[in-house]
């Protein structure tokens, strides 16, 4: 018996995406670079035969992002959120994680380290706000200094007063890449809330579109990892 020939992912004309307007390496709205998302959201509309329109919102405010994009129904796809993320469940689906981010040290290549404990003694650079700040104000033996913006502490390793740093893996691994040629070593970490997935999310109940994605991301997996490297996002183990 003869296979059955599946029809491409297909979905209408136009695909919206909404994305933030100001967030490389993720998504920006004009310049010569426009992130990770956004290269990728053309990639996928056009395995899906559409065309891509833009709906910009600032993320800092995730939900009121959500609120006044995705389920206003002025975009059809948010590019991206937390793949475990568990607000608004009843109202989002999620494709199946396409990306893992996270939390990364960032020290010079002749830096050592395995675990957090060989950190201790060491003099650390936390971003206010972050994670790894909350985490290591709680750790015993861990000498932090915190810092305002990522510049700020990558001003602070250049200038030797600090040993290595904690920040969001991401923006880390871009700026070092296109503002310091790659002259630090960026190591991402996991555990304690620290690491993650990235998913597509769309309005509950648009299953067609939820199926198309998730089978064009699949098959983009290598072209992700290309975008990956391209915007400096550390990948090492």
């Amino acid at each position: 018996m003869a296979g059955v020939l599946l029809p491409p992912a297909v979905a209408a004309d136009v695909l919206r995406v909404c994305a933030d307007p100001d967030n490389l390496p993720f998504s920006k709205a004009e310049g010569p670079e426009r992130g990770l998302y956004v290269d990728l959201a053309g990639l996928v509309a056009e395995r899906m035969h559409s065309r891509v329109e833009y709906v910009w919102w600032l993320s800092f405010y995730q939900i009121r992002a959500l609120r006044n994009t995705l389920l206003a129904g002025d975009c059809d796809a948010y590019f991206a959120l937390p793949a475990n993320a568990d607000y608004m469940g009843r109202s989002l689906a999620r494709t199946r994680p396409f990306l893992d981010v996270g939390y990364a040290v960032v020290a010079p290549p002749s830096f050592g380290f395995a675990n957090l404990a060989d950190l201790k003694g060491k003099r650390l650079a936390v971003q206010y706000g972050s994670t790894p700040q909350i985490f290591l104000a709680v750790q015993e033996g861990f000498q932090v200094t915190t810092f305002r913006t990522t510049g700020e502490v990558f001003a602070a390793l250049a200038k030797q007063q600090v040993d290595a740093a904690f920040l969001w893996g991401p923006e880390a691994g871009y700026e070092n890449q296109r503002r310091y040629g790659n002259a630090w070593r960026v190591t991402p970490v996991a555990g304690s809330n620290l690491d993650g997935q990235v998913a597509v999310a769309v309005r509950k109940g648009n299953d067609t579109l939820l199926a198309s994605l998730d089978r064009v991301l699949a098959e983009l997996k290598p072209e992700i990892a290309r975008l990956a490297d391209k915007y400096g996002f550390p990948r090492a183990k």
